[in-house]
Formats: C-alpha cells, sequence, structure tokens
C-alpha cells in the first residue's frame, strides 16, 4: 500500500510546488477510472494522472501507456467543459488523508472568473474523482454513490460534497506533543497486536511502516501491547518517535522497497528510508518514486490481468479438446469391433441349419477356430430370415471400420492439438513482458480462425455427401445458392479511399511483433520466438542454415537460434543460450537442470501439416543446463 496518509501529504506538497500556476491545456480519460491533464507551467508541459482504480488509486506525473479510447467519455468531456484553459491555483489535502483537492481559476461564459475543484479521493475501495463548483455542489463523479451504497454521504451531480469522515486518531504533531502528558500509548489500544495499535493510534500511517518499526524494535508483533513492559513500550515509542519525528520536519526520503536486488518491479513506496531488510532504491523526489511505483505496478498488473485471462481461455481449450480426444478414443474402441461384426455375419450364413426364426439367439460354430467352438450370436427378432441377420452384421461391420478409420485420424489431430495447446500454456507462464503475451493472443486467434475455417469445411462436405449438392470449387457447375433472384451484372469493388483504409489497417493490425534479442558473453546475438510461429519463421526463414538452433529436450518451448560468427561456437555461448532455452521452457519458477538440443540450423524440418513450431531434427547434442534468467544478459 504505497500512498498512505504520509505519503499523500508529501506527495501534495511536491506537487503544489512543481504544478500551481500551471494552465490546463488537455484532458484525456485513457479509461473509465484515469485522468490525464496536460499542464503548461510557462517551461514546458508536465502530464498529472489521476487514477481511481480501486485496485492501485495513484497520482503521479506522467501518463499511462494505453491508448485514448476513439469517443471520449462523458465524464472527460465534461471536463473539458469546465477546465479547459484553467489555471491550477493550489494543490492541498486534508491532514494526513489521501484526498487531493485541486483548485482551478477558470473563465465562465460570462468572462467572470469562478472556482472548480477536481477532488480525487484515493482511498481503496472508496476511490473516486468528483469535479465541483464553487459551492461545493457536484457536477459529476466518476463513480456515483447513491443512498443504497451510503447513506450518509452521497455523491451525485447536483448534490453538496462532503469530505470523508475524521478517523478518530492522533495526527504525528499532536502524539509527539501529547505522549509526555497524556502517556506513550492510550489504553483503549491495550488489547491491540503492536502493528494494529500503531494504525489505530497515528492519523496517516499505513502497515508497511507500522510493520518496519515493529520490527526494528525486535518485539514479537504477536505480542499486545498489554503484554509489554515498560521498557519495551519504551523501546516502542523511541522507534515510533524517530519516523514521526521526520514526518513532522518534513525529511522526506522517497524510497522504494524490492524484495531483492534482482527484481524490477517494486514492493512498495514510502516517503521515508524505514529500517526494514527490504532492498531500498532512494529516489530524489517523492513524485518521481511515485510515478516509477505507480508505473512499474500498473504494467505488473496489465501483465498478470492478461496472462490471467489467455490462461483462462487456453486451459478451456485444453479441457474441450481433452474431451473431443477422450470421445474419439472411445469411437475408435468401438471401431475395433469390425472384425467381430464381420465373423458374426460369416458365421450366421455358414451356419442357417442353426437359425431359428423369431430367435433372439443362435449358437453358430466357429469354422476360424482350429477347436470349432460354439459361438452364441445375438439376433434381432424382427428380421425373419438368417441372411438379414448376417447382413445386419455386415453394415455393422462396415460402420465400425469407417468410425475406427475417421476416429484415428481425428484422435491424431487431437493429440496434436493438446500438444500445441500444452506449449502455448509454458510460454504463457513464462512470459516477462506485455508484448510476449500479445504474441501468444494473436497466435491462439490465428488456430481460432483456422480451426473455425476447418470446422466450416468440414460441415459443407459431411453436407454435401448426405445432399448430392456439389460445392463450386469442387466441380464445374455453376452456383445456384438462391434461384430466381438476379445476380450483379457488376461485382461490388472497393473505392481506391476504402482501400488504402483497408491496407493501412490491415498492415498495421497484422504488423508481427520483433523476437527478442540478446547479446552472449562472447559478443554473438542470441534471438528468441515470442511464439511459435514467431519461432516457424525463425528457424525456418530468417536463420541461416549454419546458425545454431537450440531448444529444451521432449518438453513445449521456445525456438532459440545463435547467429554464426567468423569462428566456431564458443561453449559458454552455447550454454549461455541453452539456459534462455531452458529459461522460457520452465515451470514457472522451477530452477532444475534440464536438457537441450541443439544441431545447426539446416538439420532441422518441419513435417507437412504440423502445428506452428513443430519440427523435426537430427544429428544433434544435448547439453544439461539450468535455466538462465536472460536479463542477466545485454541487449544488442
Amino acid at each position: 500500500m504505497a500512498l498512505d496518509g504520509i505519503t499523500a501529504t508529501a506527495l501534495c506538497e511536491e506537487l503544489d510546488q512543481k504544478l500551481t500556476g500551471a494552465r490546463v491545456v488537455k484532458i484525456m480519460q485513457p479509461d473509465r477510472y484515469t485522468v490525464v491533464l496536460t499542464l503548461y507551467t510557462g517551461q514546458r508541459q508536465e502530464q498529472l494522472t489521476i487514477s481511481a482504480n480501486p485496485s492501485l488509486p495513484t497520482i503521479y506525473l506522467g501518463r499511462p501507456n494505453q491508448p485514448n479510447p476513439k469517443q471520449a467519455p462523458s465524464f472527460c468531456m465534461m471536463l473539458r467543459k469546465y477546465l479547459q484553459g484553467a489555471t491550477l491555483e493550489s494543490i492541498e489535502t486534508p491532514p494526513y488523508e489521501r484526498v487531493f483537492i485541486l483548485r482551478f481559476q477558470v473563465l465562465d461564459e460570462y468572462h467572470d472568473l469562478v472556482e472548480k475543484c477536481l477532488i480525487a479521493e484515493l482511498i481503496q475501495r472508496r476511490t473516486n474523482l468528483i469535479l465541483t463548483n464553487d459551492k461545493g455542489t457536484i457536477h459529476n463523479a466518476v463513480i456515483h454513490v447513491d443512498h443504497s451504497i451510503n447513506r450518509v454521504r452521497e455523491i451525485l451531480p447536483a448534490h453538496p460534497y462532503q469530505l470523508p469522515p475524521p478517523l478518530d486518531k492522533l495526527k504525528p504533531e499532536d502524539w509527539l506533543e501529547q505522549k509526555e502528558t497524556l502517556g506513550l500509548f492510550p489504553t483503549r489500544l491495550n488489547n491491540l497486536k503492536l502493528e494494529k495499535a500503531l494504525l489505530a493510534l497515528i492519523l496517516g500511517l499505513s502497515p508497511f511502516p507500522a510493520r518496519a518499526i515493529v520490527q526494528s524494535t525486535g518485539l514479537d508483533p504477536r505480542l499486545q501491547l498489554k503484554d509489554l513492559t515498560d521498557l519495551q513500550l519504551a523501546r516502542l515509542a523511541q522507534a515510533l518517535t524517530t519516523e514521526m519525528e521526520k514526518v513532522v520536519g518534513r525529511h522526506w526520503q522517497p524510497t522504494l522497497y524490492f524484495s531483492t536486488p534482482q527484481d524490477t518491479v517494486p514492493l512498495d513506496f514510502y516517503a521515508l528510508e524505514l529500517p526494514t531488510p527490504l532492498h531500498k532504491v532512494t529516489i530524489s523526489s517523492v513524485a518521481e518514486a511515485m510515478t516509477l511505483y505507480s508505473n512499474a505496478q500498473r504494467e505488473s498488473n496489465r501483465l498478470e490481468q492478461k496472462r490471467q485471462h489467455l490462461r483462462k481461455i487456453i486451459t478451456q481449450e485444453l479441457e474441450a479438446t481433452s474431451r473431443k480426444a477422450e470421445l474419439h478414443r472411445q469411437e475408435m474402441s468401438e471401431g475395433q469391433k469390425a472384425d467381430k461384426y464381420q465373423l458374426y455375419g460369416e458365421l450366421i450364413l455358414a451356419n442357417l441349419r442353426q437359425y431359428y426364426p423369431n430367435a433372439k439367439s443362435m449358437l453358430a460354430t466357429n469354422y476360424y477356430d482350429s477347436e470349432q467352438k460354439q459361438i452364441d450370436i445375438l439376433l434381432q427378432e424382427d428380421l425373419s430370415t438368417g441372411p438379414a441377420n448376417a447382413e445386419r452384421y455386415f453394415r455393422l461391420a462396415d460402420k465400425a471400420k469407417s468410425k475406427y478409420r475417421i476416429s484415428s485420424r481425428l484422435l491424431a489431430k487431437d493429440k496434436q492439438d493438446l500438444d500445441w495447446l500444452t506449449s502455448l500454456q509454458v510460454a504463457v507462464e513464462n512470459a516477462g513482458e506485455i508484448d510476449d503475451l500479445d504474441a501468444l493472443a494473436d497466435e491462439y486467434k490465428h488456430y481460432r480462425r483456422l480451426k473455425k475455417s476447418a470446422d466450416k469445411s468440414q460441415l459443407w462436405s459431411t453436407a454435401s455427401k448426405k445432399t448430392g449438392f456439389k460445392n463450386q470449387s469442387t466441380s464445374g457447375s455453376k452456383r445456384d445458392l438462391n434461384p430466381g433472384k438476379p445476380g450483379k451484372k457488376r461485382p461490388y469493388q472497393m473505392t481506391k479511399s476504402g482501400a488504402k483504409k483497408h491496407k493501412k489497417s490491415f498492415r498495421k493490425e497484422d504488423k508481427p511483433l520483433p523476437p527478442r534479442r540478446y547479446l552472449s558473453s562472447d559478443g554473438l546475438i542470441i534471438t528468441v520466438g515470442r511464439n511459435n510461429i514467431q519461432n516457424d519463421r525463425l528457424t525456418l526463414r530468417q536463420a541461416a542454415r549454419n546458425d545454431l538452433w537450440l531448444h529444451v529436450k521432449n518438453a513445449p518451448g521456445t525456438h532459440v537460434i545463435v547467429s554464426k560468427g567468423e569462428s566456431e561456437f564458443p561453449s559458454r555461448t552455447i550454454e549461455e543460450a541453452a539456459g534462455i532455452a531452458a529459461w522460457f521452457s520452465r515451470k514457472a519458477g522451477s530452477q532444475a537442470k534440464v536438457e537441450v538440443d541443439y544441431c545447426p540450423v539446416r538439420n532441422v524440418k518441419k513435417p507437412r501439416g504440423a502445428h506452428p513450431g513443430h519440427v523435426v531434427y537430427e544429428d544433434y547434442r544435448t547439453i544439461i543446463i539450468e535455466p538462465l534468467d536472460p536479463t542477466e544478459l545485454s541487449r544488442p
């Protein structure tokens, strides 16, 4: 929880000093909860992003990396109406609250200066963006709150705005003044655990700094306040005093906190440097730290949301394909009874003397058996003769043969689909960038289009067999799908402007993402595919014959290409490329050693009709290697 009351106070003071007097030149709303104000300070433009997203409420300098909608939302249009060209007079916040009040001066329709306030309530689960006039009446809000949600404080157009009710806590200044006279901790906190007691005592304190303060004292966080001795209480009060004096004196030390030095996404951010064993990165300003933290968290959330979406649809496709494969497996087992049905039909004809009309079964001698055992064959009572029952078994045998032939072909196709979906699932789990997931999403869409086209072709061929109708593509007959309705004399032709638009949009939409590229320790370029379609393009089209190809052994994964240099491939480069291949084929978090095969690209072939990414290779070598995080290598 990066934004608490203390951090909000520090951030508000810095933004107010930096942006006061700036003029609003542009207003955008990329999504439902986010507003971006472009402000001209007289020297340069600054972009202030305010996000009331309940999962990550934030306010920072900069703009999110997401496109604007083609049609601006109604709240954005209302902001443009009232705030376009306005001057930012001040940014303020109630004492140690996560509420930012941006006061603007703007000319109304009568050219009189009026005040407008954009209020950002960045309190998790109660976030909102509200625009009010000079009398405190609400123009509109991003989230409307009526009496069914909150009977005390409605947030609706034409209603008076009220600040969130104050909490029964002490401001840091008040606690420092009263601790000598009224005691270190009030008795009402005695039954609370240490972290909870600090949160209930200090206004603007969040769980992260409270936990760090308790840990710095060495006390057991499971203890309640009443369990501490006087010496322990004094130690806890001294640790809290040290941090609160920094707050009162405005000695801000904005810091990002990471689990390990290798992490790229911070765990948290705070306006003070807290006594914690986490890896710390000190930032020069609170606004800059907030920008870095917000961008990293937003990209991380986008990555996980997209990963979760792809994981869901691929899992559903895997389950559906598995069910289909099981049905085809059952059909194939039914088709294996063709020989038995054929034998029953022949034995009925060979044992007609044993046949009795309207009998439910007959005993027939199996002349194909050396011992000539008797077989009990079930009969259909409504068939009057033995040859009719034999003909029934011959039809069952033909049907079973056809069923076995079709189901075995479909089962092989299902196995290919399952292998490909499994490789896609592994790639989704190992994707570390939004671009990787976009490439995998494109591959899945391509698979769905091909599957839909194949299903239509199969449906058409089945219908043609049943009705005897021939498609124009397979016969020379003319199409007559709608007799009686005259066809157009001239086919539709797209205009030049329409063709240009279509061509531009097609190129923009279908432009492939570039593969990942890394530089080995020996200076050779290592290229890694993002998805199976790119793997095929990389291995079969772009790579040279003498380049080195690597892939994890007997497991789904990415194709890795090492470009050929002037000499032989160094062993260190082969190990690094194999480690990257293992990294992008591993299970999430696994660091176990795996086998990686490598060979020249000329030894890699693609079977006809195989799924994207599926190849066969020969004359290869195998190396056992641990996964290597590619971020440890430099980019070319």
